[in-house]
């Protein structure tokens, strides 16, 4: 991005691409044609960083090497792995399985080939930006949860159960929960008791003395059942536990009797 002008102007779809060739051009020009503000950010991981809160669909056009948008990609996927987002991705049947190899999880939306049909691609933005517009209006409604764990495949499985029900942001760090809670707030965070690094007690400990965080509910994930190892837990006091091999009924059972427990105790 170049100047404050095209800082300011963009809208919830992200162009990336190494070149603003020809097909980046015709999709923006499509997109605008109906209404819809397309901001080409080429290569800039850092604008993909810096604009994710802003950004609902994210469109990927692909070259013959990728290497060129691999902290582009990096970037991307980070983001994706904590929020729910739309990516696109445009390019060969080579290109693509490329894609595939060097960022295997990475969660795309959709798939189009380079003689994309515009018209079908419009209307699947047009929806998903649609459908991002009503996910908002939920967040109003819904309780928000924050899930804490340096497994990325669990808390993306955790969240799949919830964010039917509950808006749901996940973070893979003890440093990266006490960032977002000072900034957002939460109606209960799940916090993984064996993280490296920074420990759940470490984090939870950070979160009780800091005056912004002190009152969210904490609830520890566990995955030792054993009654010293949950001895060892609820000594400090958190506000429950449950273990990390619950199902997902198990989950959004325990979720709803904890709000409903809440709601019957607060003043």
């Amino acid at each position: 991005m170049s100047n404050d002008n095209e800082l300011n102007i963009i809208g919830n779809v992200m162009l990336i691409s190494t070149q603003e060739g020809v097909l980046s051009r015709g999709v923006k020009r499509k997109l605008k044609d109906c209404g819809i503000e397309c901001c080409f950010v080429g290569t800039d991981a850092d604008a993909v960083e810096d604009f994710r809160d802003k950004t609902d669909v994210y469109i990927i056009i692909l070259n013959e090497n990728i290497s060129g948008l691999r902290s582009c990609l990096t970037s991307l996927k980070n983001i994706v792995d904590r929020m729910d987002k739309v990516v696109i991705v445009i390019g060969s049947k080579f290109e693509k399985a490329e894609l595939r190899k060097a960022y295997p999880t990475l969660l795309v939306s959709a798939w189009y080939d380079k003689e994309v049909d515009m018209k079908g691609l419009t209307r699947y933005v047009d929806e998903s930006l649609k459908k991002s517009a009503l996910s908002e209006m939920d967040k109003t409604m819904k309780k928000n949860i924050l899930i804490v764990d340096d497994d990325p495949s669990y808390a993306r499985m955790i969240r799949t159960w919830l964010k039917e029900y509950y808006h749901v942001s996940l973070v893979t760090s003890g440093m990266q929960a006490i960032k977002y809670l000072l900034a957002n707030s939460a109606d209960l965070v799940f916090l993984d008791y064996d993280m490296p690094v920074t420990t759940g007690p470490q984090v939870f400990e950070m979160l009780k003395s800091e005056p912004g965080t002190e009152d969210v509910p904490i609830v520890f994930l566990t995955g030792i059942g054993d009654k010293e190892s949950v001895m060892q837990v609820m000594s400090l006091k958190p506000d429950g536990y449950i273990l990390k091999t619950a199902t997902r009924e198990d989950l959004l059972e325990y979720v709803k009797d904890f709000f409903k427990k809440q709601m019957y105790t607060e003043p």
